[in-house]
């Protein structure tokens, strides 16, 4: 849901006892004036599957907000607060509600880290601390470290792209576009051809690419600890879902 402007008393979001079904819901705030918005898990007096256990994301670009309203009766649920520089200031005093504790606000404007650790010959990798369960374990290849590309990729903000006829797995960001074909010595980076410091190769039904050359084309750096196998991958982003270039184009009105 995309707001731009207006006054709005209550904004609500989530399975409600409407009997709205969602397991994970996003608005996006560019203007007006949201005297409540209300970001809620609780059913009222709809079914007990309808507890929403998804994640509710509210991102505020601008506009005047009164309160934010986190209330959940599902303690899976997780709420999730942005807000950029062109919206006031004290986003953090006007949250309330049940669901706080398990709420996560964050300033756009300012720089976020992602860092991400994996370890050869484990299946378990971690994204800024949080224990993450990987479908195919790191390896090490002709002395260059490998890791399963979607994990890697989806971590750094990247989308994933499988050609199976082509052989070919495409990584879409914000930072660039890279094609690799399975055992090709060389890439293409956002159209031009690159060489690769080892082939991407696919081993149990899982495709590797090489880890330094992925991360830093998707903008990340890359550290090597030898006495723990371990690579880490960090990435700084100023903005989380900010619109393109800043530019806000309100839907038309009207037929």
């Amino acid at each position: 849901m995309d707001i731009y402007g207006g006054e709005i008393n209550y904004l609500q979001g989530g399975p409600l006892n409407f009997g709205i079904l969602t397991t994970d819901s996003t608005v996006n705030i560019y203007g007006g004036k949201i005297n409540n918005l209300c970001l809620f898990t609780d059913p009222g007096n709809t079914t007990s599957l309808l507890q929403g256990e998804g994640k509710y994301n509210a991102n505020i670009y601008g506009g005047e907000i009164g309160k934010i309203i986190c209330d959940a009766n599902n303690s899976s649920a997780m709420f999730y607060v942005n807000y950029s520089s062109d919206a006031q200031n004290n986003i953090a005093n006007i949250i309330e509600g049940e669901g706080t504790g398990n709420l996560t606000v964050t300033d756009l404007s300012k720089p976020q880290t992602t860092e991400i650790k994996l370890t050869i010959g484990v299946m378990t990798g971690y994204v800024n601390g949080e224990a993450k369960a990987l479908d195919a374990a790191p390896i090490i290849r002709n002395d260059r470290t490998m890791l399963p590309v979607r994990f890697v990729a989806e971590n750094l903000g990247a989308k994933v792209e499988w050609n199976g006829a082509t052989s070919t797995a495409t990584l879409i960001s914000e930072k660039a576009t890279i094609e690799i074909v399975i055992g090709k010595s060389t890439a293409k980076v956002n159209g031009v051809e690159t060489q690769l410091d080892s082939p991407a190769f696919i081993e149990n039904s899982r495709t590797y690419l090489p880890v330094r050359f992925v991360a830093e084309k998707l903008g990340a750096k890359v550290e090597w600890n030898g006495a723990t196998s371990t690579a880490t991958l960090t990435a700084e982003h100023t903005t989380m879902g900010e619109p393109d270039e800043g530019i806000i184009i309100p839907p038309a009105v009207g037929g």
